[in-house]
């Protein structure tokens, strides 16, 4: 068995993995959408994948993506962690990642993943739709 690759809070080493893993640019079903999300002490890179035909796009453009970038308070000594999730629960089933043998998992299966700069781990939106996925 081989051993799980954690996730680190430094976003550029996690898109690398990431882009290596997924074959980006050569996968061409294979999305990843960069965004900045704001925190109050500043801006924060962050980043989406999922597979094209697996997920419902609507819903990650509407309401996601939507809730990830309005500025929203935070509580104070709430983790950077603690605030994405708590941003992003009211929108759906959404459980914390933290290696990357389970993202490959969750994007596999049709869930969105999500990273953010300073979370050491990914958030994966259950937000399946195969009604556009084709055999063949």
């Amino acid at each position: 068995m081989t051993e799980r690759i954690n996730i680190t809070a430094k976003i550029q080493e996690s898109r690398e993995y990431i882009a290596e893993r997924f074959r980006l640019g050569k996968n061409f079903d294979f999305i990843l959408r960069d965004f900045k999300i704001k925190f109050q002490d500043g801006w924060a890179d962050g980043f989406l994948i999922f597979f094209d035909g697996m997920v419902d796009k609507t819903f990650i453009n509407r309401d996601l993506m939507r809730g990830l970038l309005q500025g929203g308070e935070e509580e104070p000594g709430m983790s950077r962690e603690q605030t994405v999730f708590e941003k992003m629960t009211p929108l759906g089933p959404l459980s914390i990642v933290r290696d990357f043998d389970t993202v490959e998992e969750n994007t596999s299966f049709g869930h969105c993943v999500i990273f953010v700069d300073g979370c050491a781990c990914a958030f994966a939106a259950d937000v399946k739709n195969w009604r556009g996925r084709s055999v063949g």
